[in-house]
């Protein structure tokens, strides 16, 4: 069928050249968003993928992985034989959830051989929202998308630009140019919503514009959770997060919104502005529970409070960061909407604090030559160089210092009054003047 269309269209084309039909009878016709008819090329397996070589293929595709057995998982795999336009054509998912008991993983490997997916548009109010929605044990790699994603979805949206929701997935070598929107609530990024313990996040990169409401929005991953390994990933767009102000922590950062457990984040940058109404802000982290090492942040941060050029709040017992620089500027705005919150408040060009009394974080050869800049009223709200607050308060508001410590870490002597926001006393963090900076580096 495919080689009869192309030898149609090159007949066509050649009566065109020789004057017998007039130009408008040879429009090209553009994809309508149909599966292929027939199978591409390949089984299917790993050793003999299917070859994917139009938008058709693409759609036959994910029809044969949505179409398996519900509460199930699809290990089809498939190669990408050339760029494919799906020319704005509303998609569904590859992996699609429905609910509990209806739903279909995609858990095979997917590679994008390089190519782009370009025209990807969805526009709903459903949940699990990508190229690929729900996946599970799957690897997509070496893939290019570009397009749009908007959901408003009333639960957590699990919006991405190429998988929506994955428990765990691989994700290598991947580019995401889709803007993606989650204007009723969060759990979005550029590469991926939602991160499950496992999964490997390498070799990324995010120019889209992100933008949540509420929970968890980052420029590569929304959240990661208990133990996700994302390393040599950068972000270069907007990430914007819109939630309303409360003392429920959400976050919002460069690289993760939000990482937990034993998840970390390795030689990643972030060149992006990051803006929230809400706590939890960071450079590269919004909420950070794991580990940050030799990560940058050039982009400026904005957020309320617990905002930070590298991380916005420790989420986590033990949460560490090491090697890393900010040279953006980090702003702590008062909120749009007045709350309560007992919790101890702080913005600072490393990390912003702490978000309980049972939190810490250590800090080790960090610099920062960003400014720090408080736009509140709020007295309690504190800043520094490195550490915004190294203190937490808990519920009754008795305080407890010292969660937050720093080793070998300086500091713009002009970006702010002192190292540590609350401990002006406080060791390992050093004020330079920018000629000392630049003989530091």
């Amino acid at each position: 069928m495919k080689k009869f269309r192309k030898c149609l269209s090159l007949l066509l084309s050649f009566l065109l050249i020789a004057g017998m039909l007039p130009a408008t009878a040879l429009a090209a016709e553009g994809w309508d968003g149909s599966a292929a008819l027939e199978a591409p090329a390949g089984s299917g397996s790993e050793a003999d993928p299917y070859r994917l070589e139009d938008a058709a293929d693409l759609k036959w595709f994910a029809e044969k992985v949505n179409g398996s057995a519900s509460k199930t998982t699809s290990t089809f795999c498939a190669l990408l034989t050339a760029d494919i336009d799906l020319e704005g054509q509303e998609w569904e998912p590859i992996g699609r959830y429905a609910s509990y008991s209806d739903y279909v993983y995609y858990g095979g490997i997917f590679d994008g051989n390089g190519k782009t997916v370009s025209g990807l548009h969805i526009d709903t109010n459903e949940q699990y929202q990508a190229l690929f929605g729900y996946v599970k044990g799957g690897t997509i790699r070496n893939l290019r998308v570009e397009g749009s994603v908007a959901t408003s979805a009333s639960s957590s949206s699990y919006a991405a630009g190429i998988v929506g929701y994955g428990s765990p997935v691989t994700l290598e070598n991947c580019v995401n140019n889709v803007s993606v929107s989650a204007s009723v609530k969060g759990y979005c990024g550029g590469i991926i919503g939602y991160a499950g313990s496992g999964s490997v996040i390498m070799g990324c990169t995010n120019s889209g514009r992100i933008s949540g409401c509420g929970d968890y929005v980052g420029g590569i991953v929304g959240t990661a959770v208990t133990s996700v390994k994302i390393e040599g990933c950068i972000n270069n767009g907007a990430v914007t997060n819109t939630g309303k102000p409360s003392s429920y922590a959400y976050s919002t950062g460069g690289i993760a919104g939000g990482i937990s457990g034993t998840s970390s984040i390795i030689r990643c940058g972030n060149t992006g502005d990051i803006s929230s109404t809400l706590k939890r802000t960071g450079g590269i982290v919004g909420s950070l529970g794991g580990t940050v090492e030799k990560c940058f942040n050039t982009g400026n941060v904005e957020g309320t409070y617990g905002a930070g050029g590298i991380a916005g709040d420790s989420g986590g017992a033990g949460s560490s960061l090491s090697d890393c620089y900010n040279l953006g500027t980090v702003t702590g705005n008062e909120p749009a909407v007045a709350f309560s919150d007992t919790n101890a408040k702080g913005v600072g060009g490393i990390i912003g604090g702490v978000s309980s009394t049972s939190n810490t974080a250590s800090l080790k050869n960090c610099y920062n030559a960003g400014n720090i800049v408080l736009n509140t009223s709020d007295a309690t709200v504190l800043a520094g160089g490195i550490v915004g607050n190294s203190s937490g308060k808990s519920y009754s508001g008795a305080v407890t210092s010292g969660l937050v410590t720093a080793q070998n870490c300086y500091y713009l002597a002009s970006a702010a009054g002192q190292g540590d926001g609350y401990d002006a006393s406080a060791g390992g963090s050093v004020a330079k003047s920018a000629e000392e900076m630049k003989s530091e580096e």
